[in-house]
């Protein structure tokens, strides 16, 4: 026989950061049949489990668990596994619920759900029952419980609960009362004796189970775990860290007796404003009257029979109700103006120093986390209320493993105060990195900080070559966000470091390298630098004169043995602009697209304007110490710079040779002609066109070329008449591209870039649409080169082959594929449809016609010609996608398979889109102020039509919901097929 103990072992529930386990036991008590109405109503019900005899085996039921707070779920809900049950239902399975010890507020409840199969992908509720976790003296539930279950309900975990598992029973006080003498026996409150306990025990399980029987509720045995240290059993006692702590408040407030001279200072300049401008409105008032008597008697001595309606129009407006309207106005605007004081002062105190020690404990509720999460899923564009400020504030240690709430706090940062920038900043160093799509956000003009940029560059430097060149023309266009003065200190030191080196590179010491220049053209390897050789002459006298004048390239002062440390340090990088210089230097590609990014930014574009003026002053800077950092790097670097002269010189020279053939009187076949001739000339621009000194092409800088094929080169038909030419590449290929002279290209050149950002972005997801991101590269804002791609329009397709079938046919025949066609290029053509529909209903491509859809032989379709964008068209009533009814037809029609996966590949390739919505749309919001056009015209909407489109208000389910009328209301759109046969029929009278 064990003694009575006096002790009492217990551990706080805040110290415990084990899973919470629940053992749940069998299931007892009487069955209630379902009513013959009900049978009726629903015959299924005669399968369910409550249904079945006695002597039938038990249903296969399952039970739900779930912990409630504040009539909210804390976690995912957690069921027992399958078993199959003969005699009785007798689960005997631990459960681990999602959720700490430690992480239980004092009100948790426990819900258990019994279902069982009411039909087909059917579950109906058995009953439920609802326990506290804790128990009113704030010690965690232990040992076994007999619930009640409420039957033909989901247990409710509201509190007050209205399925409570301990809910009395009349009648069945026998059951309760040897339970409460179990939990006393259990507890140590009565003495165990070992062979008596035993026979207690089995007769208590009589009494119990005899009880159940006759009960009408069914009854849920569950365990609750027994915490033990060393052996010992101990209780789980609610508590908060930090509860100890003693926190002194005053009942009553002080009384003032000194009044606060800010608050009497402000009060007399609002009343001074109120005087002044109630003064101004009375004499108003009075020119008013005098005016209105004035136009009285000339009315009434004009017309004498008006004299009536003369004297209500006087009496309309009494000077009394004009004073109180002023008096309202004024007041509102004052309010407006003058510094709401109670505010302020408790954003100052929710924001000092010392509530940070407060906050760095502070754990919302399941009602905040809610709140949390909604404002971390906000989009970039989103701005913050005061509230949600204010929440995200008080949390922010809470939200520091948040990588994506780094942006929504640094917003909350009222940056004019030291104190939070302090706090701002230290949060920045133990806050979880944030991705690097993400960091983009902090270079848009809404972050000015130096730190909060340093943070984005230092989050830029993790990133790879390949993601800096996809995002390369929008940090481009993020160096007019930065400061200024920083970029300008920068060019000077290294200017100073250049003219305190003490070795010149000479022309010499290059022309010693360049040993092998001559035989250039005979390399044949596709590595840059194996073919980059070093010019005699390094300045670049190709560079359009407006731009030499203020880029220096000369390499006289430069040094070839040092290179600033910032630039193999990344750690010192304290730009933009050095960053972008820095990862230009080590890879070639980066280099290209860079130069002449910078270079388009350097043209003379709105020179009346100041801040352009400035800003073309920043990037002139930048141009100059990029090139001065080549010219006194490595010998790599300095075959770089060498390489982006000859581009410039070559690009210059086509240029003239374009002008020149657009000044050629004569028909596009005349002109053609004398292009070809121009091209083969090498006296007319001192150029050899033919074959020249192989260069990295700009548009492609993998591609080495060498040469144009004079005799292939040929004119489109269109107004501009763009270049086809055909390029010899050192591999002896030919690598075909467009050269559009009178053409911005920009607005091509970044749609362009953002559909490779979405099919880099479905790769990743596995997902292959089979699109056709072609390059386009703007050299100047009047010209540029489009890679071309073998295709023939729709348009033409449906001319010569009637259909798009025989298109395929002809090229792709097979006689047991679907439609006679190979099935590969079926399925290509299915998946590069719904990618497009998609992505250009995303960007709100405009003026879609037959005519700028192209089509390939190996089954791709995709879009050219992006003059219209962000919901733009010059046609009536547009269609959300681009779907005619013969691109439909091709599929076999909206009752095919292929149709059907057509819908599929779309729902998903939105989904997928949607889910990388905030590097869309930070993207784009580093573009509003690039000059693009249809950009330009509404710079503060552009992004927020990207956004709409993404639709993020709707949940995945109702997304491809509104895609699907999005499709339907495509294929159906009548007013773009009458416009399509419009565009048809002014197509053939061109001709």
């Amino acid at each position: 026989m064990e003694e009575l103990n006096d002790k009492f072992y217990y551990v706080y529930s805040s110290s415990l950061s084990e899973r919470i386990q629940i053992k749940i036991g069998n299931l007892e008590g009487k069955r209630k049949k379902p009513e013959y109405d009900k049978l009726l109503a629903d015959p299924m019900l005669k399968y369910s489990g409550l249904c079945q005899d006695d002597t039938d085996d038990c249903a296969d039921l399952m039970v739900v668990c779930q912990i409630f707070d504040q009539n909210q779920p804390l976690a995912l809900p957690v069921s027992t596994s399958y078993k199959a049950f003969t005699s009785r239902w007798n689960w005997n399975e631990w459960l681990t619920l999602p959720v700490q010890f430690n992480d239980l507020p004092r009100s948790a409840q426990l819900a258990l759900t019994i279902y069982d199969c009411f039909g087909p992908n059917k579950l109906g509720p058995v009953g439920g029952t609802t326990i506290s976790l804790f128990s009113k003296h704030g010690l965690f539930r232990q040992g076994m419980l007999d619930l009640r279950v409420w039957p033909n309900r989901v247990a409710d975990g509201n509190f007050p609960t209205t399925t409570h598992g301990k809910g009395k029973d009349h009648g069945k006080e026998q059951m309760q009362r040897l339970a409460k003498l179990a939990k006393k026996h259990r507890n140590g409150h009565i003495t165990k004796v070992d062979w008596l306990d035993r026979l207690t025990f089995r007769e208590l399980e009589l009494i119990n189970e005899k009880e159940k029987r006759s009960s009408d509720y069914l009854y849920l045995m569950i365990e609750f775990p027994t915490i033990s240290v060393g052996g010992i059993p101990h209780y789980v006692v609610y508590f908060e860290s930090n509860g100890e702590d003693i926190v002194s408040f005053r009942s009553q407030t002080d009384i003032v007796t000194v009044p606060d001279q800010e608050i009497l200072k402000c009060f007399e300049n609002a009343a001074r404003i109120f005087d002044l401008e109630l003064s101004n409105w009375q004499c108003r008032n009075c020119l008013l009257k005098d005016s209105k008597n004035f136009e009285t008697k000339i009315i009434v001595s004009e017309n004498e029979c008006l004299k009536d309606q003369v004297r209500i129009l006087s009496d309309v407006v009494s000077e009394q109700d004009l004073i109180n309207c002023v008096q309202r106005e004024k007041l509102e605007e004052i309010s407006k103006q003058v510094e709401n004081l109670v505010e302020s002062k408790h954003h100052k105190l929710a924001r000092s120093l010392r509530s940070g020690h407060c906050d760095k404990d502070a754990k919302p509720n399941a009602t905040l986390r809610d709140i949390l999460n909604t404002i971390v899923s906000y989009p970039p564009t989103k701005n913050l209320s005061n509230e949600e400020q204010d929440h995200v504030w008080k949390y922010r240690f809470y939200l520091s493993t948040h990588k994506k709430a780094l942006a929504k706090f640094l917003k909350c940062v009222n940056w004019d105060q030291h104190n939070e920038v302090r706090q701002a900043l230290h949060m920045m160093e133990i806050w979880a990195p944030m991705d690097v799509e993400d960091a983009l956000e902090l270079l848009s003009p809404n972050f000015t900080h130096q730190a909060v940029r340093r943070y984005a560059i230092s989050r830029l430097q993790q990133a790879p070559d390949d993601d800096i060149l996809l995002y390369l023309l929008q940090l481009v266009q993020a160096l007019k966000y930065e400061n200024f003065k920083t970029i300008h200190d920068e060019a000077q030191l290294e200017k100073k470091d250049s003219k305190e080196s003490n070795s010149t590179i000479t022309s010499e010491s290059m022309l010693h390298r360049s040993t092998s220049y001559n035989q250039a053209d005979q390399i044949a390897s596709s590595n840059v630098n194996s073919v980059i050789e070093v010019d005699p002459d390094p300045r670049p006298t190709s560079l359009p004169e407006n731009i030499i004048q203020n880029i220096n390239l000369c390499t006289d002062s430069g040094n070839t043995d040092t290179l600033r440390s910032h630039m193999n340090e990344e750690e010192e990088i304290q730009d933009l602009a050095s960053f972008l210089i820095q990862r230009s230097c080590k890879n070639f590609t980066l280099a290209n697209y860079f130069y002449w990014y910078l270079l388009l930014e350097c043209e003379d574009q709105e020179p009346n304007l100041k801040q352009d003026l400035e800003v073309r002053d920043m990037y002139l800077t930048v141009m100059k110490t990029f090139s001065q950092t080549l010219a006194r790097g490595t010998e790599s670097m300095q075959k770089k710079r060498f390489v982006l002269t000859k581009q410039q010189k070559f690009v210059d020279k086509l240029v003239k040779l374009i002008r020149t053939v657009s000044r050629e009187s004569g028909n596009r076949k005349k002109k053609a002609e004398k292009l070809q001739q121009l091209l083969a000339d090498s006296d007319m621009f001192k150029f050899n066109f033919s074959k020249f000194e192989p260069i990295p092409f700009p548009l492609d800088p993998e591609i080495i070329i060498n040469g144009i094929i004079s005799e292939k080169a040929s004119l489109f038909k269109s107004a501009l008449m763009p270049s086809k030419l055909h390029f010899k590449t050192i591999e002896n290929e030919e690598y075909v591209a467009i050269f559009k002279h009178g053409d911005d290209l920009r607005q091509d050149q970044l749609i362009l870039q953002m559909i490779t950002l979405m099919d880099k972005l479905l790769r990743k997801e596995n997902l292959d649409l089979k699109l056709t991101p072609y390059r386009v590269l703007a050299t100047s804002t009047k010209h540029g080169f489009v890679q071309f791609i073998d295709s023939v329009t729709v348009a033409e397709a449906l001319a010569t082959e009637g259909s798009i079938h025989n298109y395929f046919r002809k090229y792709h025949p097979q006689e047991t594929g679907p439609y006679g066609i190979v099935p590969d290029i079926m399925d290509t053509y299915v998946k590069s449809c719904a990618g497009y529909c998609v992505i250009t209903y995303l960007l709100g491509v405009g003026d879609r016609h037959l005519d700028n859809l192209l089509l390939t032989t190996d089954g791709k379709l995709f879009h050219i010609d992006f003059g219209y964008i962000l919901g733009r068209d010059p046609k009536p009533l547009p269609p959300p996608m681009k779907l005619s009814k013969e691109m439909v037809e091709a599929m076999g029609g909206v009752n095919s398979e292929h149709y059907q996966e057509f819908r599929k590949l779309c729902y998903t390739a939105f989904l997928h889109l949607r889910r990388h919505a905030s590097l869309m749309l930070n993207l784009f919001s580093l573009m509003v102020d690039a000059s693009v056009p249809d950009i330009a015209l509404e710079p503060d909407k552009a992004v927020r039509k990207v956004q709409d489109k993404l639709r993020l208000d709707l949940g995945e389910e109702e997304a491809v919901h509104y895609i699907q009328n999005l499709i339907e209301t495509s294929v159906t759109a009548v007013m773009a097929a009458i416009v399509e046969q419009l565009h048809k029929i002014t197509q053939y009278i061109r001709k």
